[in-house]
């Protein structure tokens, strides 16, 4: 198991292609990143403690627990989203998994997608809280959020906050699968078929009115 805490890597996407595919190559079980600048090993206390009781020391699959470990890690949310990169070797080629975990709040953060801290129309540090009293008489500043892709991790949700779990995205993608194109010669081929059966066909009706006569 690896423990990654630079952010710049995982900012740039080709550099974290090749820290994928390094991971690949030298046959690491499961890698864990922390993107944040500057990261605080002291916030991620609990995290690291049940990350050695269940998986280094009872031998767990990392992807099953990890809601277990993220649900001890609500500070740990504060300063980082976590990045885990599991590899699987149940397909012909060796594949990883790669999931986002960011943290989500009800008012700050919904689906882990951050909202301003400050009100663009009223300057209110707590406008997303506020009542409409806060504006002045002011029409509210509204604003829509769409949920992303993925879902709150159950295991992990309090009554305002939790951790959003992004689909995984499998590395390296696997090929697309494109349909043949139709050549030129079969379409020439089908169209003396079809061109063949036509006069066969009128030879057979001409044939019969003589036969009639």
């Amino acid at each position: 198991m690896v423990f990654l805490v630079c952010g710049s890597i995982v900012t740039y996407e080709d550099a974290f292609d090749e820290l994928k595919q390094v991971v690949l190559d030298i046959k690491v079980a499961s890698a864990i990143i922390f993107p944040v600048k500057r990261f605080q090993l002291l916030v991620a206390t609990n995290f690291l403690l049940a990350l050695v009781e269940l998986v280094i020391i009872e031998q767990l699959d990392l992807h099953k627990v990890f809601p277990s470990l993220l649900s001890l890690s609500n500070r740990l949310g504060l300063h980082s989203k976590i990045i885990s990169m599991t590899r699987d070797n149940t397909t012909h080629s060796p594949r990883l998994f790669v999931t986002t975990y960011i943290r989500a709040h009800l008012q700050t953060q919904p689906w882990g997608i951050e909202v301003p801290s400050q009100c663009p129309l009223c300057g209110s540090t707590n406008s997303v809280a506020a009542q409409d009293q806060a504006t002045g008489g002011k029409s509210p500043h509204r604003f829509q959020i769409d949920k992303p892709p993925g879902f709150l991790v159950n295991a992990a949700k309090s009554r305002n906050s939790g951790w959003f779990q992004s689909p995984s995205v499998i590395f390296p993608s696997p090929p697309a699968v494109q349909s043949a194109p139709i050549s030129a010669t079969s379409s020439i081929s089908q169209a003396k078929c079809s061109r063949s059966s036509k006069e066969t066909l009128d030879e057979t009706e001409s044939t019969r009115k003589k036969v009639h006569n």
